[in-house]
């Protein structure tokens, strides 16, 4: 299914507009990033420029399967070097590097997927303007990812329903996860646009699990 952006450009129109929000809360945003007023747009400022700046969502949860969706603003500077998105426990401090901790996984826009200073996989590239899910699995200990609703994990077997082709993440620590948006350059944006949990997972063809 295509992702349509609305008249005048904006988040793209999701086909299940009926999911619930996360927001990026005020407690769990580091400095140098800006919240809009509904609580769902972040945005780098030119403060303290290519340091780390993360954020975390404000729905954690700790059993099943949990779904964040991202759009990384198309109206906002080229997403680089340590930008990206993952999961993160409440603990994780805001202002340390992602790739090094048991606390977050995190897909960089590269594509790289790290945790505890350790290149476990590979997902697909992004940029800014591309529409980001990622899945991770708490029974299962693994993490899925895609771009523009293209194969999980770039495998075109991938599928988070049934634990297939899924990247390891073992050893994370134990607890909520929560959505982390990690913004380092200036004018970086990205949007919350929903989050799901499954404990029961449904069916491959059902949005947003195909």
């Amino acid at each position: 299914m295509q992702i349509l952006s609305p008249a005048g450009g904006g988040s793209p129109a999701l086909p299940n507009p009926a999911s619930p929000s996360f927001a990026f809360s005020g407690v769990d945003v580091a400095a140098d990033l800006a919240v809009s007023a509904d609580g769902r747009t972040l945005t780098r400022d030119a403060t303290n420029n290519n340091n780390i700046r993360g954020c975390r969502g404000t729905v954690g949860l700790s059993s099943g399967l949990v779904m964040a969706s991202f759009w990384s603003g198309a109206d906002g500077t080229a997403w680089s070097g340590s930008a990206g998105v993952g999961f993160a426990v409440a603990g994780f401090s805001l202002t340390t590097d992602p790739s090094t901790s048991q606390d977050v996984v995190f897909w960089y826009s590269s594509g790289l997927v790290f945790k505890n200073n350790s290149n476990i996989g590979t997902i697909d590239r992004y940029v800014a303007g591309d529409q980001l899910d990622l899945v991770l699995d708490h029974t299962n200990a693994t993490i899925f990812g895609r771009v523009n609703r293209r194969y999980w994990n770039a495998n075109s077997s991938g599928n988070p329903a049934t634990n297939t082709n899924g990247i390891s993440i073992s050893g994370m620590t134990a607890g909520a996860k929560y959505p982390y948006v990690c913004l380092t350059l200036s004018g970086m944006v990205c949007r919350s646009e929903f989050v799901l949990a499954h404990p029961t997972p449904p069916g491959s063809v059902t949005y947003p699990w195909s």
